[in-house]
């Protein structure tokens, strides 16, 4: 009686770590237990192994778009597709958390041809077509043998390569895993820079070129990042990240609230207005609070309609033209001017120019730079120009770094220049000074 007690204590024993042990959504190992597990094999294992890191990438669109329980079922289906490739190679793998997975695998060349399976397979599967996948790659070799440390690594080559269309995987190396944490650090610090004023707003002077001398009219709005630690802060670091995980709303907001204090220090010190260009990115466009925040400022400084001009890019106007028109057109209705920036750097075309309502097209810098030696560069300058006077719409060239890039662009009526010809941005109190040169003239 004893012996079959035991065997039913046994056999009840089995059946409560079956229902443990696994993810109910995804079928396979809970996070606990793949780690317990996988100690267990580390002594056995006479073969090279990798920690592979996998995600769904936005996956919450998923959930968002189709219900949670398509999101469920996507899951469920990756899990089982997951156990597929395993069954042919040694390893184990988890759901970790939300649409991460964690897979230890024997070690191969490439994985690419795995995801591509999954991939597929899931897009078959889900009303979501679309699905893709990212993987980052572990090698688990050398001295370190912490399974927890090599899934760190292996997940921050994944998120590194976060928005790179058409990678499907990054194995981790020394200076992959640096940049990684080098982003995060950014994201981490990027408050406090807000709240100690480490982020700098720059200003670039503009010049009108139509008269006999070119004559200084407006600024850009540029941010810099001075790091109390890491020092110097390259914008082209920070700003795609910060627009990529949405905190590029925080900063552009700093931009605005020091560019209305400084437009009217200048005021008050020079007697002069000098209107400057603010940054507008995708995701401010679509804030509920954007013309409450921007109204907000040019009466908290006694601005004018023209002092804070608002420059959007050329890619914001692909994303979602119906609302962006809405969003734009209720911006000029309160006064603002709207300037589309780096025009000929996307999916620029005639219908764009005619069908958006702006008031100032600026040039992408990489025409300006190409004229003088690309005759298509050349001409296609010259066509908007032309196009732009038609549609009664000023024309800033950005880049002008040479004399003979100038007088092209005075040749073919452009209106605004700016670039390191005439000064490279500067802090407000250097700008300061062309005002005053300004105003002895």
């Amino acid at each position: 009686l004893a012996r079959c007690e035991r065997i039913i204590e046994m056999s009840e024993d089995k059946s409560i770590i079956r229902s443990t042990e696994r993810d109910k959504v995804s079928g396979l190992y809970t996070r606990d237990y793949f780690f317990a597990y996988m100690l267990r094999m580390l002594p056995h294992m006479n073969t090279a192994m990798d920690a592979i890191v996998l995600n769904i990438n936005r996956f919450n669109l998923i959930n968002e778009l189709y219900g949670r329980q398509e999101g469920d079922r996507v899951l469920k289906r990756a899990g089982e597709l997951i156990g597929e490739m395993l069954s042919a190679q040694r390893g184990i793998a988890c759901r970790s958390e939300n649409d991460i997975f964690f897979i230890f695998i024997e070690q191969r060349e490439s994985y690419d041809g795995f995801l591509q399976n999954i991939q597929e397979k899931l897009g078959e599967f889900t009303c979501a077509r679309n699905v893709t996948l990212r993987a980052g790659i572990y090698s688990c070799e050398g001295e370190d043998s912490d399974p927890e440390k090599w899934f760190g690594r292996a997940k921050a080559v994944c998120d590194s390569i976060r928005g790179q269309f058409g990678t499907l995987s990054a194995r981790y190396s020394r200076e992959l895993y640096d940049r990684a944490i080098f982003r995060e650090r950014l994201i981490a610090d990027m408050q406090s820079a807000i709240d100690d004023r480490n982020f700098t707003v720059y200003y670039q002077p503009k010049y009108d070129i139509r008269g006999e001398a070119p004559k200084l009219t407006s600024a850009e709005a540029l941010v810099r990042w001075i790091h109390p630690e890491l020092g110097f802060i390259s914008p082209g670091d920070f700003i795609p990240l910060f627009e990529h995980n949405g905190l590029i709303s925080k900063v552009d907001y700093y931009v605005w609230c020091e560019t209305a204090r400084q437009i009217q220090l200048w005021r008050e010190q020079y007697g002069v207005t000098v209107p400057v260009s603010v940054n507008v990115s995708r995701v401010d466009v679509f804030d509920p609070m954007l013309e409450a925040k921007l109204t907000g400022l040019r009466d908290d400084y006694s601005l004018g309609a023209d002092d804070l001009l608002l420059e959007i890019t050329e890619s914001a106007y692909s994303d979602n033209a119906e609302n962006l028109i809405e969003v734009v057109n209720r911006l000029r209705g309160h006064g603002f001017k709207i300037e589309m920036d780096d025009f000929g750097s996307g999916y620029s075309s005639l219908n764009m120019l005619t069908s958006f309502p702006i008031d100032v097209l600026k040039l992408d810098m990489q025409f300006i730079r190409n004229m003088l030696t690309d005759s298509k560069s050349l001409r296609l300058v010259e066509l908007i120009i032309d196009i732009a006077e038609f549609l009664k719409v000023a024309v800033v060239a950005e880049g002008v770094e040479r004399e003979e890039q100038l007088n092209a662009l005075k040749k073919m009526g452009c209106d605004i220049v700016q670039g390191f010809y005439f000064a490279a941005p500067m802090p407000a109190e250097r700008f300061s000074k062309l005002i005053e040169k300004e105003c002895k003239k």
